[in-house]
């Protein structure tokens, strides 16, 4: 089962549904395939679905999310725009995370290039 609302033969998500229901259609095997990263990625973490895609701002849940965004945009090629709306969020939301998520990634690369050159 996944956990995207509204599956039928094209995947249909809600943006805001507050300010009028907003659609973006993603067929059900690229929708099962981001699934399948966000399932990985919640076991990964030890978090639950409904904290990936709730409002937390915790270290380990958004380091989760960012993780997502990386992989469902390098890994599946997904757009922004459309991991903004399988995961809730805003595209500038997901631009941001995926620069933040590089950002650590190339510090903690370089924090461990020092470590093996200067071992003790």
């Amino acid at each position: 089962m996944t956990p995207f609302p509204n599956i039928d033969d094209t995947l249909h998500i809600s943006i805001n549904p507050d300010q009028g229901v907003k659609t973006s259609k993603i067929s059900n095997i690229r929708a099962l395939q981001a699934s399948r990263v966000i399932d990985e990625v919640c076991q990964q973490h030890k978090i639950s679905h409904a904290v990936m895609y709730g409002a937390s701002r915790k270290k380990d849940t958004a380091t989760a999310r960012r993780e997502c965004y990386h992989k469902l945009y390098h890994q599946l090629g997904f757009t922004m725009p459309q991991i903004g709306q399988i995961m809730n969020r805003d595209h500038t939301t997901v631009s941001t995370g995926l620069r933040r998520y590089e950002d650590l990634k190339f510090y903690w690369n370089k924090r461990n290039e020092n470590v093996q050159r200067n071992p003790g």
